[in-house]
């Protein structure tokens, strides 16, 4: 007969040797320095409430909660709401962080205490998939053998952002789109200052459906146009809001309010803008003129309404360009039925 010195040393070595591999969570990855990537990694801290927690100065770069068996990533937003896990690496910028799990529930809550910005100065970024019209003059075969899809648009300025403090955004103007599929990407694997290490594809979760086209739909996680023709698409950085990105694209013609383009010309100088503009246009009759701005989503920024112009060249000057965010805008001029419209950077 055993007896109960027998049991409670069998207890003790199923706490011992069992218990403590199944409840030794750890950070694998390449966030955390002095560790063996991921073959090491610092300890989870047991809570004694079926959580366990890590605070501590986080590299850029990704990692996952593993028991040895288990592997446990994201994709994991920031903040103190708990998230399902998934079989993604999390992805984090440089920074200070608390980590909490709860293996029961298979959860994760990651709060940023701290993070240092990335920097996406020098980045560029194309636009990739079957849905790159060859219509588009720079559009080109995709060469990377791990897509090999469709095409390739570098975004403007030769696929850099403008940048205005911590956001920052790229833009494709009136952009041919077949009825296909794209997402947006990092161009040639460049890798931001100070940034998460790793090279971004963004599809449909990055679209802003509520002030995009509806034309713009989710095909499989992928950003798919139903309709062909010109697209303004653009894509935002927020790199104080732990990089968030934001995609909106609207149609180029009409999202913005306006009518087809004639031949009413007008130049606008300087360029770019930093603060005030002269808008410079020529009436070949007499005709009230309207001219408006937008913003690249489609919102009206000033409108001026004048009446009578007689013909010949007029000059209006726009002075409030220096209260805009830095960033791209549309200038809608319209006389006697006649609409068009031209780009402007605000710096």
């Amino acid at each position: 007969m055993k007896s109960k010195f027998y049991y409670l040393a069998t207890v003790l070595f199923l706490t011992l040797f069992s218990g403590v591999n199944a409840q030794d969570w750890q950070i694998r990855g390449t966030v955390i320095d002095g560790y063996d990537a991921w073959g090491d990694g610092p300890s989870l801290t047991d809570e004694g409430d079926g959580t366990f927690s890590y605070t501590g100065d986080f590299k850029a770069g990704e990692f996952k909660v593993t028991d040895g068996s288990s592997w446990l990533g994201g994709p994991i937003e920031l903040g103190d709401n708990w998230q399902a896990t998934g079989g993604d690496n999390i992805v984090v910028s440089e920074g200070n962080y608390t980590l909490m799990f709860n293996p029961t529930a298979s959860e994760i809550k990651l709060i940023a205490n701290s993070v240092t910005e990335t920097n996406w100065t020098d980045v560029p970024v194309e636009l990739v998939g079957g849905a790159v019209s060859v219509d588009n003059s720079n559009a080109e075969p995709d060469a990377n053998s791990g897509w090999n899809w469709g095409n390739v648009l570098a975004a403007n300025n030769s696929g850099m952002p403008i940048v205005s403090g911590s956001q920052y955004t790229w833009s494709w103007d009136a952009t041919i789109l077949e009825i296909e599929g794209f997402k947006i990407r990092i161009k040639d694997a460049t890798m931001p200052v100070n940034g998460n290490g790793s090279v971004f594809d963004i599809g449909f979760s990055g679209v802003d459906a509520s002030v995009s086209s509806a034309n713009i739909e989710d095909n499989g996680g992928n950003i798919y146009n139903t309709v062909k023709g010109a697209y303004n698409i653009t894509l935002t950085i927020d790199a104080a809001d732990t990089d968030k990105k934001t995609i909106v694209i609207t149609n180029h013609s009409s999202a913005l309010g306006f009518a087809k383009i004639s031949n009413t010309e007008f130049n606008i100088y300087p360029s770019p803008i930093v603060s005030s503009a002269t808008i410079e246009y020529t009436l070949t009759d007499k005709s009230n003129v309207n001219i408006s701005v937008f913003n690249v989503v489609g919102k009206l920024m000033k409108s001026q309404y004048l009446q009578n112009q007689n013909i010949g060249i007029h000059k209006v000057k726009f002075e409030a360009f220096a209260n805009y965010p830095k960033g791209i805008y549309f200038v809608k001029l319209s006389a006697n039925n006649n609409v068009s419209v031209k780009k402007i950077i605000v710096k």
